[in-house]
């Protein structure tokens, strides 16, 4: 029962702090026409070829900040009838980044793991340099600097960087009330099969240094498209008996029409 509860553990911690880093990363500039604009993405967890849930990830645009366009990115994991007997996960991340240089503007969490609850928000305030970092009803300041991701929208700021074997992509990102490198290593091309097609894809890994939304279990690895998009197909997170998989199910883009299918 402990190994079904840290699979799904790991799978939300897969799916959604996938991705970090520190040292001055550039900003985008006037990425208008981003590829996961209107993206809806959804992966079916296992572990052992056990079915544990679903999680689904999506881009919608979302409310005016002071002006600026932001895109919302959402994420849900829920665990299946079955694994909720042992460990129920209800989990939600929204994170909002402008659309005009991709840094982020703020997260909210809701996290419910078994027993566990929690609500946190981070807004980051550029003009002031600091992040308000807000967990119940307790609020403090951190600095921060003038471009920064979140733990969910780093994965798609990453998406917009060129990837090239050999070659690492730092982000910066806070988290933990701390600023965090990452190095997200690029390894190399793979073609795999998922539910949703097979698919052409470059693996990376990410290097994770901090304990974020959810705890870090073991090496992480991302499969992404090798085109423009660099869609997320497959997720895995290697956890003391095993390995947690996050496979991609079914996916569409409203603002593009559906997707192609796999080759």
């Amino acid at each position: 029962m402990k190994s079904r509860a840290s699979f799904v553990s790991a799978l939300t911690f897969v799916l959604i702090l996938t991705l970090t880093s520190y040292t001055t990363a550039e900003p985008a500039a006037a990425l208008t026409d981003v590829p996961w604009k209107g993206e809806r993405l959804v992966f079916e967890i296992s572990w052992f070829k056990l079915k544990g849930g679903t999680a689904v990830i999506e881009v919608s645009e979302g409310a005016e900040v002071q002006g600026r366009k932001v895109h919302q990115i959402s994420a849900v994991t829920n665990s299946n009838q079955f694994v909720d007997k042992f460990h129920k996960v209800r989990d939600r991340v929204d994170s909002f980044i402008y659309a005009d240089n991709l840094a982020s503007c703020r997260i909210k969490v809701h996290q419910e793991e078994g027993r566990y609850r929690q609500d946190k928000e981070i807004y980051f305030d550029y003009t002031k340099g600091n992040a308000e970092y807000t967990v119940g009803k307790e609020t403090s300041y951190y600095p921060i600097p003038f471009f920064v991701q979140d733990a969910l929208s780093s994965l798609y700021y990453l998406r917009t960087r060129e990837l090239v074997i050999g070659k690492p992509v730092i982000i910066d990102v806070f988290e933990d009330k701390k600023l965090w490198q990452l190095e997200v290593q690029v390894l190399g091309r793979e073609r795999i099969v998922t539910p949703a097609g097979e698919f052409d894809t470059v693996m990376v890994k990410p290097l994770l240094k901090f304990e974020g939304i959810f705890q870090r279990k073991g090496e992480v690895y991302v499969w992404l498209t090798d085109d423009s998009r660099k869609m997320p197909v497959r997720m895995k997170s290697k956890i003391k008996i095993g390995s947690v998989f996050a496979d991609l199910l079914e996916y569409n883009n409203s603002s593009q029409g559906p997707a192609a299918t796999g080759q």
